[in-house]
């Protein structure tokens, strides 16, 4: 027996998936509204010891077979993309199947992959890439940083991999098994429940029966296994290539080289094997930059564009390896404090200045705490992923001012005359980002 049909006969795995659908679904306050042929979620949850055991004695004797889903479109960063809606138990079945497959094929993955792997992230990844430019810079006896970077994108990318019967992807899951347990066949039928997984028949909103030869929807774990495995050779040949630095994360590409040319020749074997994989590159949005601490200008090659800092996957690095929160996250993170540095100020009108600058100060700290149900969204941010202290400095002072103004009612910088930045720290116990950032740093 196959390793993965041993793993499936396992009732702890569909227990998992129960148990992790549960959580999803209360998160999101929708418990009590996915039902199948009558029965809500919550029911199945109660009685998840006895599901989990039934499915996999359905799944070991080779009987379950999955439903023909169906197909509905949702917004994902403003664009239309297809989503798969299955039944409950089809839900729990294909996360058995992934978890089943799961350790094996992250083995296989490079080291340089960061998408949709327990334990990595878009911060993780980002943080590698700063890493880099740290070790860079250390290197040079004169502390300069010159180095050359592609950021680039694959097109459409899960809509675009090819999951027709003769496609590169049956092989690469084929081979995935024999990874899996090279002594060993799989089944026919398990073989046939990872295609129809893959590659499920739905109905369109239409109501037409369809199944897709190009495209892995949106719907269940196995489009990021898919997502990741697809170019997990690539991830592997770019390794090759003499120094240079690379960064995976699903479909955004980092190249980093201190040579111009090597870049340039790794970027050719990148769209050749896109290109054999039948897969496009958005020539428009790739982004050639040459980065320095100064953002001095390229003068060796015309297509780099002189930056000293740049942004990758929601953050903002800076050529001397900090990481900052791009602008519009920082923008609306300050918005929301002065918003309630505002509300906080007419609602204690009447007061002294004295209590009223403390419970104006009160109102920030509330926002700030980490275990306060009314904090400000993504907070943890700002303490565990944010490391740039000129930067919290600067925010710091900022707030400290908005508190000074709303205390004395002084909206000028002159409102630190009245009452002093060291007061508002000292007496009135304002907050800071920048001491939290440290604290939470050291620990």
């Amino acid at each position: 027996m196959h390793l993965i049909e041993r793993r499936l006969t396992d009732p702890s795995l569909y227990l998992n998936e129960i148990e992790r659908l549960h959580r999803q679904l209360q998160k999101n306050h929708k418990l009590f509204d996915k039902k199948q042929n009558g029965a809500q979620f919550y029911q199945i949850s109660m009685h998840r010891n006895k599901i989990a055991k039934m499915l996999a004695s359905s799944v070991s004797n080779h009987e379950y077979k999955l439903t023909v889903c169906h197909q509905n479109w949702i917004n994902i960063s403003g664009k239309k993309q297809p989503l798969l809606s299955y039944p409950i138990t089809d839900r729990i079945v294909i996360g058995a199947l992934y978890q089943a497959i799961l350790p094996e094929s992250v083995s296989t993955f490079h080291d340089t992959l960061y998408s949709f792997i327990k334990g990595k992230s878009n911060y993780l990844a980002t943080k590698s890439v700063c890493r880099h430019l740290k070790k860079t810079s250390q290197a040079n006896n004169n502390g300069h940083l010159d180095l050359f970077i592609l950021k680039t994108d694959i097109s459409d990318y899960t809509n675009s991999i090819p999951i027709s019967p003769n496609a590169s992807i049956w092989d690469k899951l084929k081979s995935l098994m024999y990874c899996c347990d090279p002594n060993h066949d799989i089944s026919q039928y398990h073989w046939d429940l990872i295609l129809s997984t893959v590659r499920p028949c739905y109905y369109t909103p239409e109501g037409h029966l369809a199944q897709n030869h190009i495209g892995v929807a949106y719907g269940t774990q196995m489009t990021t296994l898919i997502a990741n495995l697809y170019l997990s050779s690539l991830d592997h040949n770019l390794s090759m290539i003499k120094d240079l630095f690379h960064v995976r994360y699903g479909d955004d590409i980092i190249l980093i080289h201190k040579d111009p040319e090597t870049l340039k020749t790794a970027y050719l074997e990148l769209k050749h094997y896109i290109k054999k994989h039948h897969l496009s590159i958005h020539p428009k949005k790739n982004q050639w930059i040459y980065l320095t601490k100064a953002g001095r200008p390229c003068t060796i090659d015309s297509s780099f564009v002189g930056q000293h800092q740049f942004n990758y996957l929601g953050f903002s690095v800076q050529a001397d390896g900090s990481l900052r929160l791009k602008k519009q996250h920082t923008h609306q993170f300050m918005k929301k404090i002065h918003a309630r540095i505002r509300s906080a100020s007419h609602l204690t009108q009447k007061l002294s200045m004295d209590k009223r600058g403390s419970a104006i100060c009160s109102a920030v700290m509330q926002a700030m705490k980490h275990d306060n149900p009314f904090n400000i969204d993504d907070l943890h941010r700002y303490y565990s992923q944010h490391d740039d202290r000129r930067q919290l400095k600067q925010m710091d002072r900022q707030i400290a001012l908005w508190v000074a103004q709303a205390s004395c009612g002084i909206y000028k910088q002159s409102a630190f005359r009245i009452i002093p930045y060291k007061k508002i720290r000292s007496e009135w116990h304002l907050p800071s980002l920048c001491h939290t950032r440290n604290k939470s740093s050291s620990h």
